[in-house]
């Protein structure tokens, strides 16, 4: 077996031990809900073309990556974001946060009033 191959396979198992063991470690910590300020929104886009025949489909991708703020600290953490999961994330809306581990699970926005009112519980 040729050395790219080995080196090409070894790197694909890597990939997919990490995937599978990072899954696996944010699925048994338990679901958080935390105070948050939306600091950045980084949107990257992607796509290619791809032939059939005399037919060419394209396939794009839309992904979000959101700087939240952690409150009252400040210390900041970048979520992957679903395209769906974004309609009311925008730069500088507080809210609550739900994740599981490293994981985005849902951001919903809150009004001033509401976080100023339960600030010490949401800590």
């Amino acid at each position: 077996m040729p050395v790219f191959w080995l080196i090409s396979l070894i790197a694909i198992i890597s990939m997919i031990a990490y995937i599978i063991i990072w899954t696996i470690v944010n699925n048994a910590k338990p679901k958080t809900s935390v105070s948050v300020q939306v600091v950045a929104i980084d949107k990257r886009d992607s796509g290619h073309m791809i032939r059939s025949g005399l037919k060419f489909y394209v396939n794009f991708t839309r992904v979000y990556y959101v700087t939240f703020a952690f409150l009252p600290e400040g210390k900041t953490k970048k979520f992957t974001v679903p395209v769906s999961g974004n309609e009311s994330i925008t730069v500088g809306s507080k809210g609550i946060l739900t994740r599981q581990g490293a994981r985005f699970i849902s951001f919903a926005r809150k009004s001033k009033r509401y976080m100023d009112r339960n600030a010490d519980i949401l800590r």
